[in-house]
């Protein structure tokens, strides 16, 4: 691997430039302290890896600055805490491909560079935790407003729907709705087109089943085969 180091902490670039040269699957390992040397060195062998230690630069617009220089490379940041959530994810808004957290050992760098480098990440499990959390506060549960898409079908096609994701085949939901199987098929023929989906086999894939309040899935009841069934419903729908 050829890697390259940007720290504005002169001291710790150095200490980890030599730390690195001495693993074996790192061809190449320099560092820079400013943007243009580190555009420079890029230019000169286009590192297949930038180290950037986020301790010691001051905001994203450096971290731009450094991707827009190496726009080609794997960008891997040092000196993030894996129990901050909220810093981790900046680091995947920000671009980078990898992490590796406060207190991570050299002998464990070059693996998570390398992960970086084959698109994998490598987080501890108390890092991915934090990481969820925060993208559940961030995020929020999805709604039926997420799926636009949604809104386009009728009542029946919900009810259908609802039906087709509990797993019932066309002449089950024909005997439940008290239709004819064509029918049926019409009905689910518009919720493919609606819901963009190829095959009935992905509709319960391209919706979302969650609790009675503000979500879009209702329990309806009991079906005739015994089971529950789900019926898309918006929020503000009234039984």
């Amino acid at each position: 691997m050829n890697v390259l180091i940007y720290s504005e902490n002169r001291l710790f670039g150095e200490c980890l430039e030599r730390g690195l040269s001495r693993e074996k699957d790192v061809t190449r390992v320099v560092f820079a302290s400013d943007i243009p040397r580190l555009a420079e060195l890029n230019s000169e062998c286009p590192g297949s890896a930038i180290l950037v230690d986020l301790s010691s630069i001051d905001g994203p617009v450096v971290v731009e600055a450094l991707m827009a220089c190496a726009p080609d490379a794997c960008f891997v940041a040092l000196g993030v805490d894996e129990a901050d959530g909220e810093a981790l994810l900046d680091c995947a808004r920000l671009g980078f491909a990898g992490v590796a957290p406060t207190g991570t050992a050299l002998s464990e760098l070059s693996g998570i560079i390398r992960s970086a480098c084959r698109g994998e990440v490598k987080l501890a499990p108390r890092a991915a935790a934090g990481l969820f959390q925060k993208l559940h506060t961030s995020l929020g549960p999805r709604t039926v407003e997420d799926w636009p898409e949604v809104e386009t079908l009728t009542r029946r096609e919900r009810e259908v729907c609802g039906l087709v994701c509990d797993g019932l085949s066309n002449k089950e939901i024909a005997n439940e709705l008290n239709r004819s199987i064509g029918t049926v098929k019409n009905h689910v023929h518009a919720i493919l087109e609606k819901l963009e989906v190829p095959r009935r086999g992905a509709i319960p894939g391209r919706v979302m089943r969650a609790e009675p309040s503000g979500a879009p899935w209702r329990n309806s009841g009991a079906c005739s085969r015994g089971e529950h069934r789900f019926e898309l419903r918006y929020p503000s729908q009234k039984r």
